[in-house]
């Protein structure tokens, strides 16, 4: 599904796809112990899967794990923590990101223990490769993870075959989850 289509879901698609995908993620994510769970909060712009249902779920478990995302500070993609009482602002390409000073690098975040990353996209293939937006956020993350770190993949279409024309940067998944299936990488 190009970007395209996704914009031209209905609310009640868009929301039926996001639920379906939400439910193939818990199970993904209950196969190790997660501490540190970075997610994207979604940009409703480009209709991507909205993450606030899951993160809602999360916060009422007994153990939570700390949820993080992305925020820019001087040009820089950095990891903050966010709450269900955080404050938000949009930064100048339309992501909402947590208003907090409070923030560590990709190689900082890297050392914290018991890590996820969910993954936002455009498009995977069968290989685990994604499409991103292009600024090199998430593959700069994935790049300073632990080997054997849970990146997950979040889409609301099937893969593609391949993807053309692979950066040497691009970082693979370890698995996608979409509205009908699981796909597992490594």
């Amino acid at each position: 599904m190009t970007l395209e289509a996704r914009r031209r879901l209905s609310g009640a698609q868009h929301r039926a796809l996001c639920h379906a995908t939400t439910l193939r993620i818990r199970p993904c994510m209950a196969q190790q112990p997660i501490q540190h769970l970075h997610v994207f909060l979604p940009m409703e712009q480009h209709a991507e899967w909205n993450s606030w249902p899951l993160l809602t779920q999360l916060w009422q478990t007994e153990s939570p794990p700390t949820t993080w995302t992305t925020r820019m500070h001087k040009g820089t993609f950095l990891n903050a923590p966010f709450d269900a009482d955080t404050s938000f602002r949009l930064n100048k390409w339309g992501c909402t990101e947590p208003y907090t000073d409070q923030a560590l690098s990709h190689s900082e975040w890297a050392q914290l223990p018991q890590l996820a990353v969910l993954v936002p996209l455009l498009a995977f293939d069968t290989n685990g490769h994604r499409i991103g937006y292009g600024k090199g956020c998430y593959d700069q993350l994935l790049a300073a993870l632990p080997p054997k770190t849970p990146t997950i993949g979040v889409a609301l279409a099937p893969p593609l075959d391949a993807i053309p024309d692979l950066n040497p940067n691009d970082q693979p998944l370890s698995m996608c989850c979409t509205p009908t299936r699981t796909y597992y990488f490594h």
